[in-house]
């Protein structure tokens, strides 16, 4: 039997709503934890009370993520890689819940509850191979470095987040599939050259 979501179950003290991913835009922190609370109560079983794994919540968002960096055409860091940065950050927001119970009227904790949702809202999880601040300057090896076509949107990504992916370019989509078929053709020369 499906389990029934209720806006009340799905609710977080830290970061509201549970929703699923956007396919627009690159996620931001909070957007991961979102979808993480999303996932989890989708796979909780309803005639029991435990809950799914970190682990196996992580690893459907994990993949779900790789997918809307992979449609920005940006290459992003290992799998293994992605799993660590979603279950580190869980972590801190597992610690940041524990003492919110008993210490949510307290000024001080009021503004480090403030500063970790802002932070979360405004910065990009970012699992881009290429780092580098300045794009243009990069020094990273081709396969990690990003197109100088999406070199825009991931700097307005980790900025101030104003663009959105939207349907495919079709002329960049045929360049990028005459590239692979020139590469695979290439790659058959030099194979049956190596043969002869």
């Amino acid at each position: 039997m499906a389990c029934v979501l209720t806006r009340n179950k799905l609710k977080c003290l830290i970061f509201g709503d549970a929703k699923e991913l956007s396919n627009n835009v690159l996620p931001t922190f909070e957007d991961v934890m979102q979808y993480y609370l999303f996932v989890k109560h989708k796979l909780k079983p309803e005639t029991t009370s435990k809950e799914p794994s970190v682990s196996s919540i992580a690893e459907i968002i994990a993949v779900d993520l790789k997918k809307v960096w992979l449609k920005a055409s940006i290459p992003v860091v290992s799998h293994t890689r992605v799993l660590q940065m979603i279950k580190t950050y869980h972590d801190k927001y597992r610690n940041i819940l524990k003492s919110a119970k008993s210490r949510i009227n307290i000024e001080t904790f009021k503004k480090k509850l403030e500063n970790f949702q802002s932070e979360a809202k405004n910065s990009l999880f970012d699992i881009a191979a290429c780092k580098c601040v300045v794009l243009s300057l990069c020094n990273c090896e081709k396969s990690r470095k990003v197109p100088t076509i999406e070199q825009v949107f991931i700097i307005d990504q980790r900025t101030t987040r104003k663009m959105v992916m939207t349907l495919i370019d079709i002329s960049t989509t045929k360049k990028l599939q005459k590239k692979i078929i020139r590469k695979e053709t290439d790659a058959k020369r030099i194979e049956k050259k190596n043969c002869q």
